[in-house]
């Protein structure tokens, strides 16, 4: 690297960017009020209480310490999405709904699998999709 070449981070946070030769590229979701400004939390929040579930039994369930999410809730501390995907399967609730406030089905998720599967059809029907629109 030479001495005017930045470091290679990104200047976004990495909730929303991937790194591409030291650059930072948006990812699809970038402009989706999600994790990095802290909706996720209040998601959870109504999450947790809708399963009847303790905030310990759901921390421990999800193989953290038993202060886990209380540190995440009121504390402020931000998971990992490893982590949070872990206590969203014990809560249960959609990760996908708790990071980005989209309640996608099966379904949904099936469907999202085929067009990650198949590049072609998914660019035909973005094509279908984008003339009904106009």
């Amino acid at each position: 690297m030479s001495d005017h070449e930045p470091p290679h981070t990104s200047s976004i946070k990495d909730v929303a960017s991937v790194f591409y030769r030291g650059r930072a590229i948006l990812s699809p979701f970038a402009d989706k009020k999600g994790m990095e400004y802290g909706d996720f939390r209040e998601r959870l929040r109504t999450a947790v209480a809708a399963s009847d579930k303790s905030l310990r039994a759901i921390s421990l369930a999800a193989g953290a310490g038993p202060g886990y999410l209380h540190s995440i809730l009121e504390e402020g501390k931000s998971p990992s999405v490893d982590r949070l995907m872990k206590v969203c399967d014990a809560i249960p609730v959609s990760p996908a709904y708790i990071m980005l406030g989209i309640d996608a089905k099966p379904e949904d998720m099936t469907i999202l699998e085929l067009l990650h599967k198949n590049p072609d059809a998914r660019d035909g029907i973005l094509r279908i999709l984008g003339a009904a629109s106009s």
